[in-house]
């Protein structure tokens, strides 16, 4: 192996390590140790990738052997040495694999090195330089599209990023972008593939409003058609489809397990049993049913180190959270003061119900007396007339009388069929009730006095209520508006889509 091919395999070495393939990078470490065994830089790599501390302490001192100066290596060896202060034995580099699964692909466009790490699982690449579709389904690799090079995803997740998973060390290898649609709406989201050392796959699907989800293939658990089952067969028992539309993909990057294109149109199901997600994706050709669960963003960003937006993504939720729970306390509030709103309309005493004929032009009718014994509390007066006839109209003029006959005007009640209209010409809905509140200074008795000021009828019969101690549910209303509209606003911030998610504090 010449120098040119030392390199070029010590390079392909150091980025399986780094990606966290392991064995791959065990493999060409050992090529370059086999042709130039005083490599320092390759030691070192292997020590990174070792499998067991015994063998990471024998990479270190061949580091030091070759340079004593290199003071990582000194430092990494005494931790080692003062867990188990025996010294190893020095141990062969590991023996080279007849098979590596970091394979470079030549792109058939513009002839650049793509790196594929899905291994044979991988049917379509995007070429890192031209941005070509490279489909690797034939015996030869050949292009069959081109990508958008300005897509970018909605979150900074990059190819070859690498995150922790379910316990696994997974690697950010292809990335597609999504848009869905019905007949009222469009929206996007975009799906990450990841692969394990181990060649296991994991799809992480980020949607604004739904946030992350981590989900891997499983075989569906019974037979059913996507195109009108209300529920899917999970291995858990049945998930209930809450969307089913078409979707179409609008660009992609990396490698992919299906032979993609941009534009390429398949329909899609979501389903949901308790806490676990289902997504069905459905051609013609085939179904693929994958099974996952929601992933907050601080762990998202926890799992891939980014411990920046982690922290940013906690405070966010912590206010969101914050949010439900003022959203839940202002629906409450809303729901009381509605309740209480209703409840005045049954509150009071009765002092008086009589029912009068007003003559239109005649005298006015007086009805009572009735005994006033609550001074300064709220009291109601409700009229109720008959129906008038078509295209008819009547105003009353209603006052009251102490029992020093002092009258004083309360208010005038319009009363209209359901197809009236005022002297102006202005239509009103059909309106047969009128009802005033008012607070008597003085205790005794006291009469009112109804008059026709205007009417198309020549007279009117009227149905009169007199309460007492009358709860004002004025301010009810006002307390449930307010309430309401802050119950919205939070509900709004809190990033919740339904009463449900909201009580459940999904986003």
């Amino acid at each position: 192996m010449n120098q040119i091919k030392v390199d070029e395999t010590l390079q392909k070495g150091i980025r399986a390590a780094r990606r966290g393939y392991k064995e791959p990078a065990r493999q060409l470490l050992a090529q370059v140790l086999r042709a130039d065994p005083d490599n320092e830089e390759a030691w070192l790599w292997l020590s990174r990738v070792a499998d067991t501390p015994e063998q990471r302490a024998d990479c270190l001192q061949h580091v030091l052997a070759i340079n004593p100066d290199n003071r990582w290596a000194a430092e990494q060896l005494a931790a080692l040495q003062a867990e188990a202060p025996a010294a190893p034995a020095p141990t062969a580099p590991p023996a080279v694999s007849a098979e590596i699964k970091l394979e470079p692909i030549k792109c058939p466009k513009c002839g650049g090195s793509v790196d594929l790490r899905g291994g044979s699982e991988t049917k379509t690449l995007v070429c890192s330089y031209c941005r070509s579709l490279i489909d690797l389904t034939g015996e030869q690799a050949a292009v069959i599209g081109q990508t958008n090079k300005r897509a970018k995803p909605a979150v900074p997740i990059e190819l070859g990023m690498e995150g922790t998973f379910e316990g696994g060390r997974y690697q950010v290898i292809g990335w597609v972008r999504y848009e869905g649609w019905d007949d009222e709406d469009r929206w996007r989201w975009d799906e990450w593939l990841l692969v394990s050392s181990e060649g296991e796959f994991r799809w992480l699907s980020y949607d604004p409003e739904e946030g992350f989800l981590l989900q891997k293939k499983i075989p569906p658990a019974g037979a059913f058609d996507p195109r009108t089952a209300t529920s899917i067969p999970v291995p858990s028992g049945t998930a209930k489809v809450i969307e089913r539309s078409p979707a179409r993909v609008i660009a992609l990057a990396g490698e992919l397990t299906w032979r993609a294109t941009v534009g390429e149109r398949l329909n899609y199901l979501e389903a949901r049993r308790g806490p676990m997600r289902y997504s069905v994706e459905y051609t013609r050709e085939e179904i693929e049913l994958l099974e996952g669960r929601p992933l907050s963003a601080a762990e998202v960003w926890r799992a891939f180190g980014r411990q920046d937006l982690a922290e940013k993504a906690a405070k966010g939720e912590m206010r969101a959270k914050q949010y439900r729970f003022l959203a839940i306390a202002c629906a409450v509030f809303t729901i009381i003061s509605c309740m209480f709103s209703f409840f005045t309309l049954t509150t009071g005493q009765k002092l008086l119900a009589q029912e009068i004929h007003i003559a239109k032009g005649g005298s006015p009718q007086k009805v009572g007396p009735f005994e006033i014994t609550q001074p300064g509390r709220v009291h109601r007066v409700s009229l109720k007339s008959d129906r008038l006839p078509t295209n008819n109209w009547a105003v009353v003029d209603v006052s009251i009388m102490d029992s020093r006959e002092n009258e004083f005007y309360l208010f005038s009640a319009e009363f209209w069929d359901e197809e009236g209209r005022d002297s102006e010409g202005y239509w009103h809905e059909s309106d047969l009730s009128e009802a005033y509140l008012f607070r008597p200074d003085d205790a005794g008795q006291y009469t009112l006095e109804l008059a026709i000021d205007e009417a198309t009828v020549d007279s009117l019969k009227v149905e009169v209520t007199i309460m007492s101690g009358v709860w004002l549910s004025r301010y009810f209303v006002i307390f449930a508006v307010l309430s309401g509209g802050l119950c919205f606003l939070f509900f709004s911030l809190s990033g919740a889509h339904s009463l449900t998610d909201l009580i459940s504090g999904r986003r």
